[in-house]
């Protein structure tokens, strides 16, 4: 069965869940929005991720 994520990022908190193709919830979660942008900016530090022009 197919699986969904969704995101929505807000001004203070994230929430993103997953949801299988019939629209059940599978699994939710809610951070705020600096805890959420500290992990993703340290996985593309990681990855040596750099925009190309």
């Amino acid at each position: 069965m197919k699986q969904f994520l969704g995101v929505d990022i807000g001004g203070t908190n994230v929430k993103f869940g997953v949801v299988d193709s019939d629209g059940n919830i599978i699994k939710k979660k809610n951070t705020l929005l600096r805890k959420f942008l500290k992990v993703v900016t340290s996985v593309v530090i990681s990855q040596n991720y750099s925009p190309k022009d």
